[in-house]
């Protein structure tokens, strides 16, 4: 749906984003969530009772306009099921890829020091802070890994 232009009658119909954002705060919907990022799902929901609530009865929202709404509605619960299903995919991809790393020798910055370490791997644990290594010397995240080598070929 293409935007309106400054003279077209639709575009005297919908307040301007400053003013919606006026609005939004009186009536404490946040447009941005703590970390600055785009509003989400809930925030979108509000906004919308919110403009349908408070419409003028003798202008209300355009059918087209309502439609585009709600498919963006739909397009944003799309995108964060997908985002969902892509984080569940790599985080199965990062403990199955660290399998292989069991009994190897790794090098990498331990956990808790963040000093460097090397040493066999002897368990690997996933959970909350991602894949978790354990070694002789200490425990190494994998994003913490910096090489995999053979012990016997020197270095």
């Amino acid at each position: 749906m293409p935007l309106p232009v400054a003279g077209d009658p639709l575009s005297k119909q919908l307040p301007s984003q400053a003013k919606r954002t006026e609005q939004m705060e009186r009536l404490g919907i946040k447009v941005f969530d703590k970390r600055g990022k785009d509003m989400g799902k809930d925030q979108f929901i509000k906004l919308l009772i919110t403009q349908l609530t408070h419409q003028d009865p003798l202008k209300p929202v355009e059918d087209k306009e309502f439609i585009a709404q709600m498919a963006q509605f739909s397009s944003l619960e799309q995108m964060t099921e997908v985002n969902k299903n892509l984080e569940r995919l790599n985080k199965s991809q990062l403990s199955l890829s660290s399998l292989n790393l069991l009994g190897r020798h790794i090098e990498g910055r331990e956990e808790k020091t963040g000093r460097m370490i090397k040493g066999r791997v002897l368990e690997i644990a996933t959970g909350e802070q991602g894949t978790v290594l354990t070694t002789e010397q200490g425990k190494i995240k994998m994003d913490d890994i910096k090489r995999v080598f053979d012990p016997s070929k020197g270095k």
